[in-house]
């Protein structure tokens, strides 16, 4: 695997264009199977997990990437659970798990995925955020700021989760707290400029610049 060992995905680990739904009832789910080598860990495969991987996104992460873009959300459920019950930490199959929960209107039937997720990959900041971006589309703001605080309890200088942290406590608005984490974000080259541009909208951007130089 290479440099992909915790390697984080900077194009699905932000806020930037999430939308916020309403929970439901969760499904009712369990990990049916109690053999250790049934899962692997997608950033730090066995030999024989890294083999089977690219098998298992060719023949279900890529359907099931169609399949919720067209609209087939039972057979996206298919492909991707089954990714999932592989190798549970798979951020691009969590991400898209989360999209398919607020599709089908049931966001709390993607949690379980992630408590497995968290469980079994404990030191994994992607999954931490990730967990945290799925609870900032149900709405449940605060339980996002609890994901995205374990990620920085992992690695307090991580940009991705300073920025997330930001766009979710203007939700909350509490604009100072979104500044302080936005300096952080900003101050290590995080590229996107979302969050700068809602603080501007509110005017803290420019009050916290007042004489100094900067974007």
């Amino acid at each position: 695997m290479g440099n992909r060992a915790r390697a984080v995905w900077p194009a699905l680990l932000t806020l930037s264009v999430l939308m916020a739904g309403t929970a439901t009832a969760a499904e009712n789910f369990q990990f049916s199977t109690n053999e250790p080598d049934k899962q692997f860990d997608y950033f730090q495969p066995s030999p024989r997990g890294q083999k089977l991987l690219d098998n298992v996104e060719k023949g279900h992460l890529v359907p099931g990437i169609r399949q919720l873009r067209q609209g087939d959300l039972r057979h996206a459920h298919n492909s991707l659970d089954f990714v999932l019950r592989w190798y549970p930490n798979h951020p691009r199959a969590l991400n898209l798990y989360s999209k398919l929960a607020m599709k089908r209107q049931r966001p709390d039937s993607a949690l379980p995925y992630f408590d497995h997720a968290v469980q079994f990959g404990p030191d994994d900041i992607s999954t931490r955020i990730l967990y945290g971006i799925h609870r900032y589309r149900m709405g449940d703001y605060r339980k996002a700021v609890e994901r995205f605080n374990q990620a920085l309890a992992i690695k307090p200088d991580y940009a991705e989760a300073h920025y997330n942290l930001g766009l979710t406590f203007l939700k909350l608005d509490a604009p100072q707290k979104a500044l302080q984490h936005a300096k952080r974000a900003y101050d290590q080259g995080y590229p996107l400029p979302g969050l700068r541009e809602k603080l501007r909208a509110r005017g803290a951007w420019q009050a916290s610049r007042a004489g100094q130089a900067g974007p």
